[in-house]
């Protein structure tokens, strides 16, 4: 009778000090590949219990006043991301894309329409303060950015991949967010017009929370009402959700998000700051992320 009490006590402690099983979101992150055609590294931070799972793919994309030379390599990046995107279609079965810059209600080549919205605010601007024959060139100068745009979406991954038939491409957006962010950019085109005396400087302090925070929380939520278990973002490489995804852990503890970030070869000097922050492996129990050397 003794024996089988010891027996008893034995297993029972043992089962206590077993780890908490993984769950089916991290049980694919721990799957997901870390060697993957056109990618220099994939950094996994898995949170204990997390019911969903960001990966975002780092990307360079058109901006305004682009070089051409640049404009060269950002479109060598969307290459790597077409081939990356592809292989992940293949392997991890992740065809459903959020698309940076992408509200609801518009699709990759519809962007260009809020490209119209930003142009048409901005000259409404300007005409109160420099000479039609001004704005008439500006405009003109903005209706060819416009088109640029329309061309790199159409030949960027995203739009490729979507023509093709083989992603959906969902919002990574919340329009309340985004609308605040091009408001924030028009306004900054309007400066260089400006008399300096009539810079707010507290305007220029909003940029990291307008550009960055306020748009990844979104994309967050966004994942977390559609109820998605592994969700794919296709997301400037200088972003880096980890910040906000502790946040969430930490006032959502029972809805907890776990973290992929996958930098392609073009970017790979991107990794300089991550490296910083990432150089360590993440145990993480409660959804904060604890410093644990990788050795």
């Amino acid at each position: 009778m003794k024996k089988l009490v010891y027996l008893f006590v034995i297993v029972v402690f043992f089962v206590g000090c077993a780890s908490i099983p993984r769950t089916e979101t991290n049980r694919r992150l721990a799957e997901f590949p870390e060697e993957i055609p056109g990618v220099f590294e994939v950094i996994k931070i898995e949170v204990e219990g997390a019911k969903h799972c960001l990966v975002h793919v780092g990307q360079q994309h058109w901006v305004s006043g682009m070089k051409d030379s640049k404009l060269i390599e950002v479109m060598e990046t969307q290459e790597e991301i077409y081939g990356i995107l592809s292989y992940l279609r293949e392997e991890m079965m992740l065809k459903k894309i959020y698309q940076e810059g992408s509200c609801e209600g518009f699709s990759s080549l519809k962007l260009k329409e809020l490209r119209v919205v930003q142009r048409n605010f901005l000259l409404s601007e300007l005409s109160e303060i420099i000479k039609p024959d001004t704005i008439e060139e500006i405009k003109n100068e903005l209706i060819e950015e416009e088109e640029e745009f329309t061309n790199y979406l159409c030949n960027s991954a995203l739009g490729r991949l979507e023509e093709e038939g083989k992603i959906i491409l969902r919002p990574a957006e919340r329009y309340f967010e985004y609308d605040a962010h091009s408001e924030f950019l028009s306004n900054l085109l309007i400066l260089p017009f400006l008399d300096s005396t009539l810079v707010d400087n507290e305007e220029i302090i909003k940029l990291e929370e307008i550009l960055t925070n306020n748009r990844e929380n979104a994309l967050i939520d966004i994942i977390n009402t559609e109820e998605d278990q592994f969700s794919l973002t296709v997301y400037g490489a200088a972003h880096n959700f980890y910040d906000n995804v502790q946040r969430w852990n930490k006032k959502y503890p029972d809805n907890k998000f776990s973290y992929i970030k996958i930098l392609p070869t073009t970017l790979k000097h991107c990794s300089v700051s991550d490296r910083e922050v990432f150089k360590h492996f993440y145990l993480c129990s409660d959804g904060i992320f604890e410093f644990k050397s990788r050795d």
